[in-house]
């Protein structure tokens, strides 16, 4: 398994921008039935995984062919996608207050108009060891140009994680990892994704439309094979 996401995999558009955004841990623990004395049973599972909900995703004009677009592929929850958690604002590059590398442009060494080239993850962050299937600690050679730091999401080959804890190199995560992973595999840490699929109760189908064109909907999407 590498760390780099599945090239034939939808991404969700950059131009479907949601209102609001919750990052939520699912069935990490399950209680048990009331007591008459104490609290109930608790059993922690490593099993959990996540839920992120998309309200009110705005659509107008061309944006509005897009969102039915995503609906057709996304319908009957047949077709994974990577979702975000749309982190910019609080990402390591922010922090840091360093912009995101540019690296080349077209392979025929024009750019864009405006002198822009492409823009690359920050990719000094790098495995410092093999991991295993299903490790919640890894050993990890942290970004010098954008320290992660504590409560910071990052990305495995389209899993997501969350950093609980840094002891040197030895970071603590959740969820554990969902695959194997080689030293040297590089974390996504500036745009961390996951692989989802839409839940098949989602509001994403009941859409809010006035004047045929204008409208918002929200989406819920689950993380895929956990």
């Amino acid at each position: 398994m590498t760390a780099f996401r599945d090239p034939t995999v939808r991404v969700w558009p950059s131009t479907l921008i949601p209102n609001e955004v919750s990052v939520k841990v699912e069935r990490a623990a399950i209680t048990g039935a009331p007591v008459l004395y104490g609290r109930p049973q608790t059993v922690l599972s490593s099993a959990g995984g996540w839920r992120i909900i998309y309200s009110d995703v705005a659509f107008t004009g061309r944006n509005y062919g897009l969102y039915r677009q995503m609906i057709a592929a996304l319908a009957g929850s047949l077709e994974p996608i990577y979702v975000s958690t749309f982190p910019s604002l609080y990402a390591p590059f922010q922090r840091a207050q360093v912009t995101r590398p540019i690296t080349n442009n077209f392979t025929s060494g024009f750019g864009f108009t405006s002198g822009f080239g492409f823009a690359s993850s920050t990719s000094d962050c790098k495995l410092a060891a093999n991991v295993a299937l299903g490790a919640t600690t890894i050993s990890v050679n942290n970004s010098a140009t954008a320290p992660v730091a504590v409560g910071d999401f990052f990305e495995l080959g389209g899993r997501l994680h969350l950093l609980k804890d840094i002891s040197g190199t030895t970071w603590t995560i959740w969820p554990p990892t969902r695959a194997a992973y080689s030293s040297g595999d590089v974390l996504e840490i500036d745009d961390p994704r996951m692989l989802a699929y839409l839940d098949p109760g989602s509001a994403a189908f009941n859409p809010s439309v006035q004047f045929g064109a204008l409208g918002s909907a929200s989406f819920e999407f689950v993380e895929a094979r956990w």
